[in-house]
């Protein structure tokens, strides 16, 4: 079985657009939501901070938590919504997909 990564670029939405105001920490359940409005549930960790704050831009990798995504439907330079239930927290661009092979 193969788990979908990707590797994003991602940037918070300041306090005042997203309502957030505290810091986004890794291992964070969020959802990621793509133009034809189709949602995966996912977890973020980031590459290059513990933790971002609104407003701020950082890299982070996305594992999705269920099964159903298409690899092929992603692809480098795809952008994307990052919602935090409904609400919506950021955007992000992806910079690259990797298929992880994982044993059951």
């Amino acid at each position: 079985m193969s788990v979908v990564l990707l590797n994003v670029s991602i940037n918070l939405l300041p306090e005042e657009k997203s309502g957030k105001y505290g810091p986004v920490f890794p291992g964070t359940g969020c959802s990621i939501q793509f133009h034809d409005n189709q949602t995966w549930h996912c977890l973020q960790e980031f590459a290059d901070r513990e933790f971002a704050y609104p407003g701020e831009q950082c890299r982070a990798s996305i594992r999705f938590l269920e099964p159903g995504i298409q690899p092929e439907s992603l692809y480098k330079g795809k952008d994307f919504k990052l919602l935090e239930g409904e609400k919506l927290i950021g955007s992000g661009i992806i910079l690259e997909v990797h298929l992880i092979d994982e044993w059951a």
